[in-house]
């Protein structure tokens, strides 16, 4: 599996969007037969979204979708890699409607997200390891919910 060092996107200036090919399969065609699939995804992905410079020029992900013939759980592992990248990519909507397009000065909004997400978890994770590592308190525990549950 690539790592996002491995995988080599251009990425061109926020003003020349404009200037893009209009079909992603036509930047990427001769590569489809020779690289990894994840990487082709992604970069298939990115060349959809590079043309995404505004909340209201976002497409969602079921246009994504249509115009890719990739399922959601592929576009939404593109996605993750091209943040990971370090790429300003955006989503509005929810799950259902969401919609991706890429900006600099929204992405401050996704990374608190990540960055309350990322904290939430670790806080989760905190907790269940000091409950697993401590018998007494695992005990109690047990002892509570065997008493709601019954």
């Amino acid at each position: 599996m690539p790592t996002a060092r491995q995988i080599q996107i251009d990425i061109p200036g926020l003003s020349m969007a404009s200037e893009l090919p209009p079909d992603p399969y036509e930047i990427y065609r001769d590569m489809l037969a020779n690289a990894d699939t994840r990487e082709v995804n992604i970069k298939r992905v990115w060349a959809v979204l590079r043309k995404r410079r505004s909340r209201e020029a976002a497409i969602t992900q079921a246009n994504m979708t249509r115009q890719l013939g990739l399922n959601g759980a592929t576009i939404r592992d593109a996605a993750r890699a091209l943040r990971r990248m370090g790429l300003p990519l955006c989503t509005i909507g929810e799950k259902v409607n969401r919609g991706y397009y890429v900006s600099i000065v929204d992405a401050r909004h996704k990374i608190d997200e990540l960055r309350k997400r990322a904290r939430s978890l670790c806080i989760t994770a905190s907790r269940m390891e000091w409950g697993v590592a401590n018998e007494k308190v695992r005990n109690v525990l047990y002892g509570l919910l065997e008493r709601e549950l019954l």
